[in-house]
């Protein structure tokens, strides 16, 4: 397994790709499940980073309250219309721009390549 330099976007795609993988129960996820577990190995901590650095985000620009110790999101609209309520002073641009900086990062991937 080699080390190479990209953006914690890519990192991401590469992440949900193999969830997906996961949860399809593809042919190429048992084809590569010793590389897919290297790859979790070496980037599972960076990953678990990113998602708690988006969490932060989206408590830091929507309405939450905290049910039984866990965060949920105020919501208006209903179906396909709901969407969170974004909390006084911020805006859907801030919040799109902060997940912009934090995706844009480099970091070194573990991978297979």
């Amino acid at each position: 397994m080699t080390t190479r330099n990209g953006t914690n976007q890519q990192l991401m795609r590469y992440y949900e790709e193999i969830e997906m993988y996961k949860k399809q129960d593809s042919i190429l996820y048992h084809m590569n499940i010793s590389k897919i577990n290297d790859f979790e190995k070496k980037n599972g901590v960076r990953v678990r980073s990113i998602l708690e650095d988006m969490k932060k985000i989206d408590m830091e620009h929507y309405e939450n309250e905290l049910i039984d110790g866990f965060p949920k999101f105020k919501t208006e609209g209903e179906g396909k219309d709901m969407k969170p309520v974004l909390k006084e002073g911020k805006t859907e641009d801030m919040h799109k721009e902060a997940y912009a900086e934090l995706l844009k990062r480099e970091v070194p991937i573990w991978g297979w390549w």
